[in-house]
Protein backbone atom coordinates (compact mmCIF):
# COMPACT_ATOMS: atom_id res chain seq x y z
CA UNK A 1 0.00 0.00 0.00
CA UNK A 2 1.65 3.23 -1.23
CA UNK A 3 1.31 6.30 0.90
CA UNK A 4 1.88 9.67 -0.22
CA UNK A 5 4.48 11.63 2.13
CA UNK A 6 3.61 15.44 -0.15
CA UNK A 7 0.73 15.18 -2.43
CA UNK A 8 1.85 17.45 -5.86
CA UNK A 9 2.49 20.66 -3.42
CA UNK A 10 3.51 23.55 -5.25
CA UNK A 11 5.26 25.49 -2.59
CA UNK A 12 8.09 25.24 0.25
CA UNK A 13 6.30 22.67 2.66
CA UNK A 14 6.57 20.70 5.64
CA UNK A 15 4.45 17.27 5.22
CA UNK A 16 2.67 15.86 7.33
CA UNK A 17 3.73 13.08 9.82
CA UNK A 18 2.33 9.43 8.38
CA UNK A 19 2.49 6.43 10.64
CA UNK A 20 3.61 3.81 7.86
CA UNK A 21 1.73 0.65 7.63
CA UNK A 22 3.87 -2.58 6.95
CA UNK A 23 1.09 -5.49 8.28
CA UNK A 24 3.79 -8.08 6.99
CA UNK A 25 6.67 -6.59 9.10
CA UNK A 26 9.34 -6.65 6.94
CA UNK A 27 11.11 -3.66 8.15
CA UNK A 28 11.74 -1.75 4.13
CA UNK A 29 10.60 0.76 2.51
CA UNK A 30 10.96 2.24 -1.05
CA UNK A 31 10.29 5.80 -1.59
CA UNK A 32 9.75 7.71 -4.65
CA UNK A 33 10.59 11.47 -5.30
CA UNK A 34 8.66 13.20 -8.47
CA UNK A 35 10.00 16.36 -9.34
CA UNK A 36 7.06 17.03 -12.22
CA UNK A 37 8.57 19.76 -13.84
CA UNK A 38 9.56 21.56 -10.42
CA UNK A 39 13.43 21.78 -8.63
CA UNK A 40 13.45 21.97 -4.97
CA UNK A 41 15.35 20.16 -2.22
CA UNK A 42 13.30 17.13 -0.40
CA UNK A 43 14.55 16.13 2.89
CA UNK A 44 13.01 12.45 4.26
CA UNK A 45 12.77 12.73 7.95
CA UNK A 46 11.74 9.93 10.84
CA UNK A 47 11.56 9.45 14.00
CA UNK A 48 10.78 6.32 16.64
CA UNK A 49 8.11 7.68 18.85
CA UNK A 50 6.54 10.91 19.09
CA UNK A 51 8.78 12.10 22.03
CA UNK A 52 11.73 12.47 19.67
CA UNK A 53 13.03 15.03 17.14
CA UNK A 54 12.30 14.76 13.47
CA UNK A 55 15.90 13.52 12.21
CA UNK A 56 16.73 13.51 8.34
CA UNK A 57 17.84 10.31 6.72
CA UNK A 58 18.19 11.50 3.20
CA UNK A 59 18.48 14.62 1.30
CA UNK A 60 16.74 14.44 -2.66
CA UNK A 61 16.98 16.66 -5.45
CA UNK A 62 16.20 14.68 -8.31
CA UNK A 63 13.64 12.28 -9.31
CA UNK A 64 14.67 8.98 -7.13
CA UNK A 65 13.39 5.66 -5.47
CA UNK A 66 15.46 4.10 -3.41
CA UNK A 67 15.28 1.81 -0.17
CA UNK A 68 15.27 2.84 3.41
CA UNK A 69 14.96 0.89 6.84
CA UNK A 70 10.73 1.94 7.92
CA UNK A 71 10.60 4.32 10.45
CA UNK A 72 7.53 3.87 12.65
CA UNK A 73 6.96 7.67 11.79
CA UNK A 74 7.96 9.48 8.58
CA UNK A 75 7.39 12.81 6.65
CA UNK A 76 9.07 14.86 4.21
CA UNK A 77 9.98 18.50 3.94
CA UNK A 78 10.25 20.18 0.66
CA UNK A 79 12.66 23.35 0.55
CA UNK A 80 13.68 25.84 -2.25
CA UNK A 81 10.82 24.87 -4.67
CA UNK A 82 11.15 26.65 -8.06
CA UNK A 83 8.18 25.79 -10.17
CA UNK A 84 5.97 25.81 -11.79
CA UNK A 85 5.84 21.90 -11.71
CA UNK A 86 4.64 20.07 -8.61
CA UNK A 87 6.35 17.42 -6.41
CA UNK A 88 5.20 14.19 -5.00
CA UNK A 89 6.86 11.94 -2.62
CA UNK A 90 5.45 8.24 -1.70
CA UNK A 91 6.64 5.18 0.22
CA UNK A 92 5.52 1.80 0.41
CA UNK A 93 6.60 -0.85 2.39
CA UNK A 94 8.45 -3.80 0.62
Amino acid sequence: MTQLLLDAVSANTTGSAVTIEDPEDKGFVAIQVDLDGATGTVSLQGRIDTTFAWTEFASLTADSIATYDRLPQMRAVLSGYTGPGDVSVGVAPL
